[in-house]
């Protein structure tokens, strides 16, 4: 495959293939990712014939390529927004055209523009998992009804599949957590689903953030929160909450969507 691609592209002037890396973030530290890179430094990233497109989540790559090794490698790293809201239903839209069995009259479209919405709020505006969540209902919709038009796009039917989702996540995790923990986990809820324990503890009824540390621990332990260094500044830690999370507050709130948690409380 070497001898393949540099003779046909002996120099950048006769192109090349486009490849690209995504979701480096997963590797959860910019060390992880730094050592990555110069390993892959000399090797995949000198191969002519491929121009290499590096992603992932915020802050991965300000540390991560800032070091000699790196510096004559890769390009000053883009910043990516996310895709506004408003976009979000043209977004599913496009993405049910592109995937349509052409020649079809009358596709089974499992979750809609208002049925993804719905998931997307759900999960506190989170594409990824919203995504994830659509993929597992359309199964679940295919083993009960098979390929059925007439449940096509059924928000009813995504509610009920919601709510029972939802009540297993929630009664697997009272295996584990207790009073205390369920005040954090809800108040977390409220907060958007994120904090940061070195600041935020006072809200969480906390005098220091050790003190709030071990009920911490147990949320993460029933995989309801993630407990990360704050790739924006190594001296912090973030708590968010798991998708997982997501559901189980879902269930906890009478099946409420997060921007209806406010005013549970």
């Amino acid at each position: 495959m070497k001898a393949s691609l540099e003779s046909c592209f002996p120099s950048p002037a006769y192109g090349g293939f486009i490849a690209v890396v995504d979701n480096l973030e997963l590797m959860r530290t910019s060390q992880s990712v730094r050592d990555l890179l110069e390993l892959m430094r000399d090797t995949v990233f000198s191969q002519k014939g491929i121009r290499w497109i590096l992603c992932g989540g915020p802050g991965v790559f300000r540390t991560a390529a800032a070091t000699p090794r790196l510096a004559d490698h890769l390009a000053d790293p883009i910043q990516v927004d996310p895709i506004p809201d408003e976009l979000m239903p043209e977004v599913v839209s496009r993405r049910i055209e592109h995937y349509r069995i052409k020649n079809r009259p009358a596709p089974v479209i499992p979750v809609g523009a208002g049925g993804f919405w719905y998931l997307y709020d759900l999960v506190n505006r989170n594409l990824r998992t919203a995504l994830s969540l659509a993929d597992d209902f359309s199964e679940w919709l295919h083993w009960q009804f098979g390929a059925d038009s007439s449940k096509s796009e059924d928000l009813e039917l995504l509610e009920v599949w919601l709510a029972e989702t939802a009540d297993k996540c929630h009664a697997a995790a009272q295996e584990w957590i207790d009073a205390r923990e369920w005040i954090i986990f809800d108040t977390l809820a409220v907060h958007g689903g994120i904090c940061r324990p070195s600041s935020d503890y006072d809200d969480f009824g906390f005098h220091s953030p050790d003190a709030m540390r071990s009920s911490i621990r147990m949320l993460k332990d029933a995989n309801l929160v993630t407990h990360e260094k704050d790739e924006m500044n190594k001296r912090r830690k973030i708590v968010a909450m798991t998708p997982s999370g997501w559901l189980v507050a879902y269930a906890r709130t009478g099946y409420s969507l997060p921007g209806e948690y406010a005013s549970l409380k």
